[in-house]
């Protein structure tokens, strides 16, 4: 990834450094939902095919725009999972009864909004009530569509419905495939934090071994060399030095022991 694009987006989500991957992922997450809704406002504004619809995308939009503040400036996102995911799935229930249900194109977002949920989720417990909780909104769908019919909107024309499923159904691909790139991505830094830490503290060989196998097999040497050290006065130095300073001091003394031993 080019180095202007990793820092754009340390600075839209927050630093993988420095953020966990949960935050990460749900900075992530409400900017897309609050950028789409949004402009899905604004492409229902000038086809003028409702004005309801335009509050609603727009409503919902604002809403995420919301949650993404909290998140990546506030560090409010352990609480917001469930308003985030109610919202979510109030805009998709209200917005498949405007769109024709389905025969329309908007249900086809409660797959990758059930994908959001579950890479959102922190819990076991959490993610199965995600999972009955997105069943019961999608057969409330059907059973409206099927007792109610004069609920749902349905299209002025079949072309009209053509354009709603071919283009929605597009979307929804797109959305998907970039909820996948984002959560490979986060997965990939983790990995790398993880590797780097190993590396940092044993030999590569040791720990992709352990990294295999969970466990390291004994190694036998014919001969090795130990180098003990011992820095006199070290209390009393270190009570006339910072913090930063003895950790600095400390680092260039054993990096240079590390460089005898070799």
């Amino acid at each position: 990834m080019p180095e202007w694009l990793d820092r754009v987006l340390s600075t839209l989500i927050g630093d993988h450094r420095h953020y966990p991957i949960e935050r990460r992922l749900f900075n992530t997450i409400s900017l897309l939902n609050a950028v789409a809704n949004i402009g899905g406002a604004f492409a229902a504004l000038i086809s003028q095919t409702s004005r309801f619809l335009f509050f609603l995308h727009l409503g919902t939009g604002v809403l995420f725009a919301a949650f993404y503040y909290l998140s990546r400036f506030r560090d409010a996102y352990r609480g917001l999972y469930w308003p985030f995911l109610v919202v979510i799935l109030a805009f998709l229930f209200i917005n498949s009864l405007f769109n024709a249900g389905s025969a329309g194109g908007a249900h086809y977002y409660f797959i990758p909004a059930l994908v959001i949920g579950i890479v959102l989720s922190t819990h076991a417990r959490r993610t199965v009530v995600a999972f009955v909780v997105f069943g019961v909104t999608t057969a409330a769908l059907f059973i409206i569509e099927q007792n109610h019919p004069g609920w749902i909107t349905g299209h002025a024309s079949p072309l009209e419905r053509m354009l709603d499923v071919s283009s929605n159904f597009l979307f929804v691909q797109f959305l998907t495939g970039i909820l996948v790139v984002v959560l490979t991505k986060n997965l990939n830094q983790e990995r790398a934090k993880s590797d780097s830490l190993l590396l940092n503290i044993l030999p590569a060989s040791v720990a992709e071994e352990l990294k295999a196998n969970d466990v390291v097999s004994p190694r036998h040497y014919e001969s090795a060399s130990v180098l003990f050290t011992d820095f006199v006065g070290f209390t009393q130095i270190a009570e006339g030095m910072t913090p930063e300073k003895l950790i600095a001091e400390l680092d260039a003394c054993f990096s240079r022991f590390d460089a005898i031993a070799r």
